[in-house]
């Protein structure tokens, strides 16, 4: 099976991934997800640069409305039942500017102060990161019970077939 050659327009994964992101911030218009897309960066990394305009996202939403309803109510369960780990992460946010005029120079001296001055102030530094680290390893690490997960979502669905509905409401479910 031959693939087909990309043209640079977003996939339905690459929308899906972003109508998720959406529900997860709240962004229901396909206008501010748009906007979301040139602004983000998060947004950026997530859909690989493409920058879908609104239209397309439009189509998108009309054409799997119901597959895009079970992705977020997927999400909403695994959420609810604790399926998804929230681990901490930590990303060095170092900016180095290049700045080549004379009056900006730092020599080798300049250097070796601020590397003295650095290594004098590292302890506490380190002191203060260890404390955060050890605060944040004492929280106890709780797997999820996929087992008590699979038990509600069978005692949901046999509430769904006895006529309640997702929300309690009169919408007949479909087995």
């Amino acid at each position: 099976m031959r693939q087909k050659k990309w043209d640079g327009r977003p996939t339905p994964c690459d929308l899906l991934k972003l109508y998720i992101y959406g529900y997860l911030y709240r962004i229901r218009a396909s206008r501010r997800l748009e906007a979301e897309t040139h602004r983000n960066v998060q947004v950026m990394w997530l859909i690989k640069a493409l920058t879908p305009g609104s239209r397309p996202l439009r189509i998108f939403r009309k054409d799997h409305a119901r597959a895009t309803w079970g992705v977020c109510v997927l999400y909403r369960f695994c959420r609810e039942q604790s399926l998804f780990g929230a681990e901490l992460l930590a990303i060095d946010g170092t900016k180095i500017a290049a700045v080549a005029s004379r009056k900006r120079v730092i020599t080798p001296a300049e250097i070796a102060k601020m590397n003295a001055a650095t290594t004098a102030r590292s302890p506490s530094i380190w002191l203060r990161w260890t404390r955060l680290i050890g605060r944040s390893r004492k929280r106890p690490v709780r797997k999820p019970d996929v087992a008590a997960a699979i038990a509600a979502l069978k005692a949901q669905k046999a509430g769904c077939r006895a006529g309640g509905g997702i929300g309690g409401g009169a919408a007949q479910a479909t087995g």
